[in-house]
Protein backbone atom coordinates (compact mmCIF):
# COMPACT_ATOMS: atom_id res chain seq x y z
CA UNK A 1 0.00 0.00 0.00
CA UNK A 2 0.75 3.42 -0.25
CA UNK A 3 3.58 4.57 2.73
CA UNK A 4 5.37 1.59 2.70
CA UNK A 5 8.86 1.43 2.47
CA UNK A 6 10.75 -0.46 -0.43
CA UNK A 7 12.25 -3.05 1.54
CA UNK A 8 8.74 -3.85 3.35
CA UNK A 9 7.37 -4.35 -0.36
CA UNK A 10 9.99 -6.63 -1.46
CA UNK A 11 10.32 -8.55 1.57
CA UNK A 12 6.12 -9.49 1.10
CA UNK A 13 7.09 -10.64 -2.24
CA UNK A 14 10.74 -9.99 -3.72
CA UNK A 15 9.24 -11.09 -7.39
CA UNK A 16 6.81 -7.96 -7.80
CA UNK A 17 9.06 -5.14 -8.53
CA UNK A 18 11.27 -7.86 -10.91
CA UNK A 19 8.18 -8.68 -12.75
CA UNK A 20 7.42 -4.84 -12.88
CA UNK A 21 11.29 -3.83 -14.53
CA UNK A 22 11.66 -7.06 -16.80
CA UNK A 23 10.96 -7.02 -20.28
CA UNK A 24 10.34 -11.21 -22.12
CA UNK A 25 14.36 -11.05 -22.80
CA UNK A 26 15.98 -9.60 -19.96
CA UNK A 27 13.71 -12.35 -17.69
CA UNK A 28 15.52 -14.99 -20.31
CA UNK A 29 18.33 -13.84 -19.28
CA UNK A 30 17.89 -13.13 -15.60
CA UNK A 31 16.33 -17.34 -15.58
CA UNK A 32 18.94 -18.55 -17.56
CA UNK A 33 20.60 -22.17 -16.36
CA UNK A 34 23.55 -21.92 -18.56
CA UNK A 35 26.99 -21.75 -16.77
CA UNK A 36 28.08 -18.25 -18.61
CA UNK A 37 26.13 -15.86 -20.10
CA UNK A 38 26.63 -12.89 -22.02
CA UNK A 39 23.97 -9.73 -22.29
CA UNK A 40 24.22 -7.44 -24.79
CA UNK A 41 22.47 -4.42 -25.04
CA UNK A 42 22.36 -0.84 -26.38
CA UNK A 43 22.92 2.55 -23.92
CA UNK A 44 19.72 2.66 -21.79
CA UNK A 45 18.23 -0.69 -22.10
CA UNK A 46 18.72 -1.91 -18.92
CA UNK A 47 21.67 -3.65 -18.77
CA UNK A 48 22.46 -3.42 -15.23
CA UNK A 49 19.01 -3.51 -13.97
CA UNK A 50 18.98 -7.04 -15.63
CA UNK A 51 22.00 -8.46 -13.64
CA UNK A 52 21.24 -7.02 -10.19
CA UNK A 53 17.90 -8.87 -11.41
CA UNK A 54 20.42 -11.76 -11.89
CA UNK A 55 21.84 -11.82 -8.38
CA UNK A 56 18.05 -11.20 -6.63
CA UNK A 57 16.88 -14.21 -8.87
CA UNK A 58 20.23 -16.31 -7.64
CA UNK A 59 19.27 -15.76 -4.02
CA UNK A 60 15.74 -15.72 -4.32
CA UNK A 61 14.85 -18.57 -6.62
CA UNK A 62 18.03 -20.76 -7.24
CA UNK A 63 19.25 -21.15 -4.01
CA UNK A 64 22.38 -19.76 -3.91
CA UNK A 65 23.92 -18.01 -0.53
CA UNK A 66 24.57 -14.42 -0.43
CA UNK A 67 28.26 -15.09 0.42
CA UNK A 68 28.58 -16.83 -2.47
CA UNK A 69 27.84 -13.95 -5.04
CA UNK A 70 30.93 -11.58 -6.61
CA UNK A 71 29.85 -8.92 -8.66
CA UNK A 72 32.68 -6.70 -10.23
CA UNK A 73 32.12 -3.24 -11.54
CA UNK A 74 34.35 -0.64 -12.76
CA UNK A 75 34.06 2.40 -10.86
CA UNK A 76 33.46 3.00 -7.15
CA UNK A 77 30.40 5.02 -7.94
CA UNK A 78 29.17 1.96 -9.97
CA UNK A 79 29.50 -0.46 -7.00
CA UNK A 80 27.94 1.91 -4.43
CA UNK A 81 24.89 2.08 -6.96
CA UNK A 82 24.46 -1.46 -7.11
CA UNK A 83 24.75 -2.13 -3.76
CA UNK A 84 22.03 0.67 -3.27
CA UNK A 85 19.62 -1.82 -5.86
CA UNK A 86 20.29 -5.16 -4.31
CA UNK A 87 19.93 -3.42 -0.76
CA UNK A 88 16.53 -2.29 -2.00
CA UNK A 89 15.56 -5.87 -2.97
CA UNK A 90 17.45 -7.95 -0.68
CA UNK A 91 17.70 -6.12 2.41
CA UNK A 92 20.31 -7.18 4.87
CA UNK A 93 20.80 -10.39 3.18
CA UNK A 94 23.01 -7.79 0.58
CA UNK A 95 25.42 -7.32 3.46
CA UNK A 96 26.59 -10.45 3.00
CA UNK A 97 27.23 -10.32 -1.22
CA UNK A 98 30.90 -9.21 -1.82
CA UNK A 99 30.80 -6.17 -4.53
CA UNK A 100 32.99 -4.05 -5.71
CA UNK A 101 35.61 -3.03 -8.38
CA UNK A 102 38.28 -5.61 -10.10
CA UNK A 103 40.77 -2.94 -8.29
CA UNK A 104 38.94 -3.75 -4.60
CA UNK A 105 38.17 -7.42 -4.80
CA UNK A 106 42.33 -7.71 -5.69
CA UNK A 107 43.27 -5.37 -2.88
CA UNK A 108 41.55 -7.68 -0.26
CA UNK A 109 42.90 -11.10 -1.61
CA UNK A 110 46.35 -9.58 -1.56
CA UNK A 111 45.54 -8.16 1.87
CA UNK A 112 45.00 -11.57 2.87
CA UNK A 113 48.21 -12.97 1.56
CA UNK A 114 50.36 -10.50 2.02
CA UNK A 115 54.38 -11.44 2.32
CA UNK A 116 54.09 -14.37 0.12
CA UNK A 117 56.06 -13.56 -3.00
CA UNK A 118 56.52 -10.57 -4.22
CA UNK A 119 53.35 -8.94 -2.37
CA UNK A 120 55.36 -7.03 0.73
CA UNK A 121 53.71 -7.36 4.12
CA UNK A 122 51.18 -5.02 5.87
CA UNK A 123 52.15 -2.73 2.39
CA UNK A 124 50.99 0.66 1.43
CA UNK A 125 49.29 1.24 -1.91
CA UNK A 126 50.99 4.24 -3.80
CA UNK A 127 48.98 7.34 -4.73
CA UNK A 128 50.37 9.34 -8.02
CA UNK A 129 52.77 11.46 -6.31
CA UNK A 130 54.50 8.86 -4.32
CA UNK A 131 54.58 6.92 -7.80
CA UNK A 132 56.10 10.11 -9.46
CA UNK A 133 58.49 10.48 -6.72
CA UNK A 134 59.94 6.89 -6.89
CA UNK A 135 60.18 6.80 -10.61
CA UNK A 136 62.09 10.26 -10.45
CA UNK A 137 64.27 8.15 -7.50
CA UNK A 138 65.43 5.43 -10.04
CA UNK A 139 65.48 7.63 -13.20
CA UNK A 140 68.26 9.93 -11.17
CA UNK A 141 69.83 6.53 -9.53
CA UNK A 142 70.03 4.50 -13.52
CA UNK A 143 71.22 8.56 -14.62
CA UNK A 144 68.67 7.49 -16.64
CA UNK A 145 69.32 11.31 -18.92
CA UNK A 146 71.43 13.54 -18.63
CA UNK A 147 68.73 16.17 -18.09
CA UNK A 148 66.65 15.79 -15.36
CA UNK A 149 62.62 14.32 -15.37
CA UNK A 150 60.05 16.30 -15.96
CA UNK A 151 56.67 16.06 -14.61
CA UNK A 152 54.75 15.03 -17.55
CA UNK A 153 57.34 12.82 -18.64
CA UNK A 154 57.14 10.50 -15.59
CA UNK A 155 53.12 11.01 -15.89
CA UNK A 156 53.77 9.59 -19.73
CA UNK A 157 56.11 6.50 -18.18
CA UNK A 158 53.93 5.91 -15.76
CA UNK A 159 51.18 5.07 -18.57
CA UNK A 160 53.39 2.81 -20.34
CA UNK A 161 54.65 0.93 -17.24
CA UNK A 162 50.67 0.22 -16.62
CA UNK A 163 50.01 -1.04 -20.33
CA UNK A 164 52.83 -2.63 -20.77
CA UNK A 165 52.10 -4.98 -17.72
CA UNK A 166 48.32 -5.40 -19.05
CA UNK A 167 50.14 -7.56 -22.42
CA UNK A 168 53.67 -7.81 -21.97
CA UNK A 169 54.06 -6.27 -25.42
CA UNK A 170 58.11 -5.09 -26.41
CA UNK A 171 56.78 -2.71 -28.28
CA UNK A 172 55.49 -0.26 -25.44
CA UNK A 173 58.90 0.01 -23.97
CA UNK A 174 62.41 0.01 -24.56
CA UNK A 175 65.15 -2.03 -23.12
CA UNK A 176 66.62 1.48 -21.23
CA UNK A 177 62.90 1.50 -19.79
CA UNK A 178 62.25 -1.75 -18.90
CA UNK A 179 65.51 -1.17 -16.37
CA UNK A 180 64.05 1.72 -15.45
CA UNK A 181 60.17 -0.02 -14.51
CA UNK A 182 62.20 -2.25 -12.82
CA UNK A 183 64.51 -0.22 -10.64
CA UNK A 184 60.79 1.88 -10.14
CA UNK A 185 59.36 -1.71 -8.83
CA UNK A 186 62.72 -2.58 -6.39
CA UNK A 187 62.39 1.23 -5.08
CA UNK A 188 58.71 0.43 -4.43
CA UNK A 189 58.84 -2.73 -2.70
CA UNK A 190 61.73 -1.53 -0.63
CA UNK A 191 59.08 0.96 0.75
CA UNK A 192 56.72 -1.80 1.24
CA UNK A 193 54.59 -0.38 -1.72
CA UNK A 194 52.56 -1.65 -4.69
CA UNK A 195 50.78 0.99 -7.17
CA UNK A 196 47.76 0.75 -8.69
CA UNK A 197 48.89 -1.50 -11.40
CA UNK A 198 50.32 -3.66 -9.38
CA UNK A 199 46.57 -5.10 -7.66
CA UNK A 200 45.76 -6.91 -10.93
CA UNK A 201 49.34 -7.94 -11.75
CA UNK A 202 50.10 -9.73 -8.69
CA UNK A 203 46.53 -10.76 -8.29
CA UNK A 204 46.91 -12.90 -11.41
CA UNK A 205 50.24 -14.08 -10.81
CA UNK A 206 49.35 -15.04 -6.94
CA UNK A 207 46.00 -16.98 -8.52
CA UNK A 208 48.26 -18.72 -11.51
CA UNK A 209 50.75 -19.81 -9.26
CA UNK A 210 48.77 -21.30 -6.19
CA UNK A 211 46.74 -23.99 -6.95
CA UNK A 212 44.90 -24.56 -3.98
CA UNK A 213 44.36 -20.69 -3.43
CA UNK A 214 42.96 -20.81 -6.98
CA UNK A 215 40.41 -23.18 -5.96
CA UNK A 216 39.59 -21.62 -2.44
CA UNK A 217 38.69 -18.85 -4.42
CA UNK A 218 36.63 -20.71 -6.78
CA UNK A 219 34.60 -22.43 -4.14
CA UNK A 220 34.09 -18.85 -2.35
CA UNK A 221 32.72 -17.16 -4.75
CA UNK A 222 30.89 -19.72 -7.44
CA UNK A 223 29.27 -17.21 -8.93
CA UNK A 224 30.68 -14.29 -10.84
CA UNK A 225 28.89 -11.21 -12.33
CA UNK A 226 30.48 -8.14 -14.28
CA UNK A 227 28.92 -4.94 -14.82
CA UNK A 228 29.78 -2.91 -18.41
CA UNK A 229 32.24 -6.14 -19.50
CA UNK A 230 32.72 -4.32 -22.55
CA UNK A 231 35.55 -1.90 -20.53
CA UNK A 232 37.28 -5.27 -19.66
CA UNK A 233 41.02 -5.23 -21.04
CA UNK A 234 43.15 -8.26 -21.35
CA UNK A 235 44.55 -8.72 -17.84
CA UNK A 236 41.04 -8.36 -15.93
CA UNK A 237 39.57 -11.02 -18.48
CA UNK A 238 42.37 -13.41 -17.77
CA UNK A 239 41.33 -12.63 -13.82
CA UNK A 240 37.74 -13.19 -14.53
CA UNK A 241 38.50 -16.56 -16.24
CA UNK A 242 40.65 -17.99 -13.55
CA UNK A 243 37.94 -17.25 -10.96
CA UNK A 244 35.18 -18.50 -13.52
CA UNK A 245 36.48 -20.53 -15.36
CA UNK A 246 34.83 -21.22 -19.43
CA UNK A 247 35.30 -25.23 -19.16
CA UNK A 248 32.30 -26.57 -17.42
CA UNK A 249 31.35 -26.29 -13.85
CA UNK A 250 29.60 -27.80 -11.09
CA UNK A 251 27.39 -24.84 -10.15
CA UNK A 252 27.55 -20.93 -10.41
CA UNK A 253 29.58 -19.28 -13.83
CA UNK A 254 29.90 -15.86 -14.78
CA UNK A 255 27.12 -13.47 -15.67
CA UNK A 256 28.15 -10.35 -17.62
CA UNK A 257 26.64 -7.42 -19.18
CA UNK A 258 27.83 -5.22 -21.79
CA UNK A 259 27.46 -2.28 -24.16
CA UNK A 260 26.92 -3.79 -27.78
CA UNK A 261 28.12 -0.90 -29.33
CA UNK A 262 31.47 -0.94 -28.18
CA UNK A 263 34.32 -3.73 -28.25
CA UNK A 264 33.99 -7.05 -26.22
CA UNK A 265 37.24 -8.61 -25.66
CA UNK A 266 37.48 -12.29 -26.34
CA UNK A 267 33.25 -12.69 -26.64
CA UNK A 268 33.08 -13.13 -23.08
CA UNK A 269 33.42 -17.40 -23.16
CA UNK A 270 29.77 -17.29 -23.28
CA UNK A 271 27.87 -20.74 -23.59
CA UNK A 272 24.52 -17.76 -23.93
CA UNK A 273 24.50 -14.82 -25.76
CA UNK A 274 21.26 -12.13 -25.10
CA UNK A 275 21.40 -9.20 -27.33
CA UNK A 276 18.69 -6.61 -26.09
CA UNK A 277 18.44 -4.03 -29.20
CA UNK A 278 21.76 -4.72 -30.40
CA UNK A 279 23.60 -2.62 -33.12
CA UNK A 280 24.99 -5.28 -35.12
CA UNK A 281 23.77 -9.14 -34.82
CA UNK A 282 26.39 -11.49 -33.07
Amino acid sequence: GQGRGANEVTAVNPWRELEKELNPRQREAVFTGDAHCLVLAGPGTGKTRTLVNRVVYLVSAAGAPPESILTLTFTRKAARVMVERLSRYLGEQAGALRTGTFHHFCLELLRDQAGRGDIPRDFGVADEPRQIRTLERAWNRLDFSARPAEHRELRMLLGRFGAWRVDRDPALLSGRQEELFAEYQRLLREERAIDCDDILHLTRDLLNEDEALLAATRRRWPHVLVDEFQDTDSLQYELLRLLAPVEAVESGGSFLVADDQQSIYAGGGADQVFCFNCGKPM
